[in-house]
């Protein structure tokens, strides 16, 4: 099933998975869309909230997860300008 990975309600990173992550596990995800400040590439790392636990939608097939209490091991390059 897919796995959205979300900060704020937008999607920073995207995976298909038999297993979900559960409440309490520890996820380290790379961010591929910028948001808050962090550039596609930034990885993350955070555990699974009770608070904002995995949201299963199975009329769409995806599995909904808010990152939340993060803390960036690397940060994400910011682009170059033209």
């Amino acid at each position: 099933m897919e796995i959205q990975f979300c900060i704020s309600g937008s999607t920073v990173f995207t995976t298909s998975s038999s297993a979900v992550p559960s409440i309490g596990a520890e996820v380290t995800i790379c961010m591929e869309s910028y948001k808050k400040g962090m550039w596609p590439g930034t990885i993350l790392n955070f555990k699974v909230s009770e608070e904002f636990p995995p949201h299963f939608d199975y009329v769409a097939g995806v599995i909904h997860i808010d990152v939340n209490g993060w803390s960036v091991l690397k940060e994400g390059a910011e682009p170059q300008k033209e």
